[in-house]
């Protein structure tokens, strides 16, 4: 990687955990991520993500909750158990704000685990500082009115317990793959954020390393992405956005620390 000035890192980071967290919402990376950590996953063609993201702009207006109850009446007959993510729906065609949960359907068990990156043993309702909107207002009365049992993965800490940790495409995969691993149980967070982010950050170099269209699909996003910004670059940042733009994303994260996600 060229010799970049300390802004210049700085401002670059910063647009790449944005492209990271594009990344990581994708389906078909986030397809691949879960194959690779949990090689022995069931019904793999099944395993999907349902963004945030409803469709105001031309008709049919496909409603997004909708799609994933039509999905759910799929899966239900499937005798290994199915993995999916769901975001919280958007409201509007303003609302980009969006928080990523991931169900373990098992359907010989009439059960389904719910993974949300926010859940806080000590916080009403146990939600955290988001709430599962999508599991507790569409997936979970729709198991529950077929008489299965839905149960919230319970964290020894929060993954997410500060709105600067926007990570959740990240931590719901981290923690399917544990449970998926390791069985359902109480999932060991760190409590310090820096050591949040140093597991984050071995996630993301691992993935980027393993998995070439993740690396393939980072690289040109963060491109386009430095590109797209290039006036807020040089109004808020005061460089040239050629000075970041020529810079390979998998290299500047494989030379990251934590420290520098904060």
């Amino acid at each position: 990687m060229s010799k970049i000035s300390k802004n210049e890192r700085t401002i670059a980071i910063s647009w790449l955990l944005y492209s990271i967290r594009v990344v990581m919402g994708m389906e078909d990376v986030r397809r691949k991520i879960i194959i690779a950590g949990y090689p022995k996953i069931k019904n793999k063609r099944l395993i999907r993500t349902f963004d945030a993201f409803q469709q105001y702009e031309t008709p049919p207006f496909t409603d997004k909750k909708e799609e994933i109850l039509a999905y759910c009446e799929q899966i239900i007959t499937c005798k290994k158990p199915v993995v999916f993510t769901a975001s919280n729906i958007q409201t509007d065609a303003e609302d980009e704000e969006t928080h990523y949960q991931t169900f373990l359907v098992n359907n010989p068990q009439k059960r389904v685990y719910v993974i949300n990156p926010a859940w806080d043993k000590n916080a009403p309702n146990q939600y955290g500082i988001y709430e599962p909107e999508i599991a507790y207002s569409v997936i979970q009365p729709f198991f529950e009115n077929l008489r299965y049992e839905v149960k919230y993965i319970e964290l020894s800490n929060p993954a997410q317990e500060t709105t600067e940790d926007v990570f959740c495409q990240t931590w719901s995969l981290m923690i399917l793959l544990d449970i998926l691993n390791l069985g359902p149980r109480v999932v060991v967070v760190p409590k310090l954020q820096t050591e949040k982010y140093k597991l984050l950050l071995s996630f993301y170099q691992n993935v980027f390393q393993e998995i070439p269209v993740a690396a393939r699909e980072l690289n040109d996003v963060y491109a386009k992405t430095v590109r797209e910004n290039a006036e807020v670059i040089r109004e808020e940042g005061g460089i040239d956005s050629k000075h970041i733009d020529s810079i390979c994303a998998t290299d500047l994260l494989f030379s990251m620390t934590p420290e520098e996600m904060i």
